[in-house]
């Protein structure tokens, strides 16, 4: 038997399991597009082992779509893509300030 729990909850697990504490809770974007009204909410959980940092962002009222990416199929079906936040840029925006010393050994 499988049991399927929602992001949140799996990043609040993760961040107990690397002792990470819950820094920010925020609103970072909220509209109302073509018919619906959504927001995208940022939990980000920092120094952890290792100083982990887990961030997750969630965009409430959404349809099951990537954020500026294309819509591919009716609306009825997975909901509207919003094009207020580019998912894309955002996920590179918090990797690009990481570095991973370990990559450096593979890199001539």
């Amino acid at each position: 038997m499988f049991v399927i729990i929602d992001a949140s909850l799996t990043s609040r697990a993760l961040a107990v399991e690397q002792e990470a504490q819950l820094e920010s809770d925020t609103i970072v974007f909220q509209g109302f597009e073509r018919t619906f009204f959504y927001y995208v909410r940022r939990e980000a959980y920092l120094g952890g082992k290792h100083g982990t940092k887990l961030v997750l962002y969630t965009v409430e009222g959404g349809g099951h779509t990537w954020p500026s990416g294309p819509q591919y199929l009716p609306p009825e079906l997975i909901g509207l893509t919003s094009y207020q936040m580019n998912a894309s840029e955002v996920i590179w925006s918090e990797l690009r300030t990481h570095k991973n010393n370990q990559a450096k050994k593979y890199i001539k």
